[in-house]
């Protein structure tokens, strides 16, 4: 599930504007998210407001994120360093063998 482009903080906020009295459909279109999403999100967010979130707990699910993000770097450049380490031992064979048939050959 890939994260999403707007914090709880960023969610609440596009909530109250709704409440405030913009059409969810403009509200909708302006911002770049589905009907179905900002139903979604009144869903689980709904009853909240910004200043309803402790801060500890904001920074805490910033801190969440970044960590997952940071986790999938570190899980892409294993794999990254995994397909060089092959490719550089198929090469150093590669170039074992021949050197190996050369100097037999010259033999």
């Amino acid at each position: 599930m890939r994260p999403s482009k707007f914090s709880d903080a960023q969610k609440i906020a596009i909530l109250q504007e709704a409440q405030d009295g913009e059409p969810v459909r403009n509200l909708c279109e302006r911002i770049g998210i589905s009907q179905a999403t900002f139903y979604n999100w009144k869903k689980r967010l709904g009853n909240q407001d910004v200043s309803d979130i402790p801060p500890e707990v904001l920074r805490i699910r910033v801190l969440e994120q970044e960590n997952a993000r940071l986790r999938h770097l570190v899980a892409d450049l294993s794999l990254e360093k995994e397909e060089l380490a092959e490719i550089i031992k198929k090469n150093c064979i590669g170039l074992w063998s021949r050197k190996s048939n050369l100097t037999m050959a010259a033999q």
